[in-house]
């Protein structure tokens, strides 16, 4: 399941929260693709993508994802609030190229860190 929505930060830094649990499929990520895409709702806005314990990212939604505008994606915070989920986390984000994706164990750890990049 995908929720995405604009968040503001403490600082008033607006960016685009994406919650992802239990089975995060194709479509989904198809549709986070196309919000954060160029001519997107959320176009040029910081993201930060939660993943809550549990969530399951199968092939088809990887595929998906691989496609995703780099320049959108680079300087996320992903929430992975499991070990596993931060290995598969990290790996997804050597794959992809993207080298200013950081991850951190707690919404308010990664909402700090969004914060701070502006």
């Amino acid at each position: 399941m995908m929720a995405m929505n604009e968040f503001a930060t403490p600082k008033g830094v607006k960016i685009v929260r994406v919650e992802l649990s239990k089975l995060y499929t194709a479509a989904e990520a198809a549709e986070v693709g196309k919000g954060i895409a160029a001519d997107g709702k959320f176009h040029g806005l910081r993201m930060m993508v939660v993943m809550l314990p549990g969530t399951e990212v199968p092939a088809e939604a990887r595929e998906v994802m691989s496609k995703m505008s780099r320049e959108a994606l680079e300087g996320a915070a992903v929430v992975v609030p499991s070990a596993p989920l931060r290995i598969f986390a990290s790996f997804i984000t050597r794959v992809m190229g993207l080298k200013s994706v950081t991850l951190h164990p707690t919404e308010a750890e990664a909402v700090a860190a969004l914060d701070q990049r502006n």
